[in-house]
């Protein structure tokens, strides 16, 4: 895949490579990532580590896991129909906030079975941009 980039783009990732090429590297890395769209699988696990780790009331998972309402919507009901998580209901506190969330002992196996075997598995990484100059 090769980008047009205009010539002072050119000359700032010429100084970087000459600089220090490994730099180079992680930015182009960091590019890579940065355009790369994340699977149902994946948004599902960032729900749940939201969960697990405090953040509980919709709006503040929803903000955290870089979702929008909606498909946050869908996703919290299906993982409250498959037990991985349970909606609780809040009389005493926040008035604005009615239902939080709290994460399941089967959601937390889930949880740990996927992180584990992330840690398992070395991620092939995207191959890298190619810059085109003229």
């Amino acid at each position: 895949m090769a980008i047009r980039i205009n010539h002072h783009l050119q000359y700032m990732i010429r100084k970087i490579w000459i600089s220090n090429p490994y730099y180079f590297y992680l930015l182009l890395i960091t590019i890579r990532a940065m355009s790369a769209r994340r699977s149902k699988f994946e948004i599902y696990i960032d729900i749940l580590g939201e969960i697990k780790n405090g953040v509980n009331i919709p709006t503040r998972i929803m903000y955290s896991a870089n979702l929008s309402w909606k498909p946050l919507c869908i996703m919290l009901d299906s993982l409250v129909s498959q037990e991985l998580i349970e909606d609780c209901s809040n009389e005493e506190g926040d008035k604005r906030t009615k239902v939080y969330y709290k994460i399941t002992e089967k959601g937390d196996n889930v949880l740990r079975y996927f992180n584990r075997a992330k840690d398992l598995l070395e991620v092939q990484k995207a191959p890298l941009l190619r810059v085109r100059t003229q």
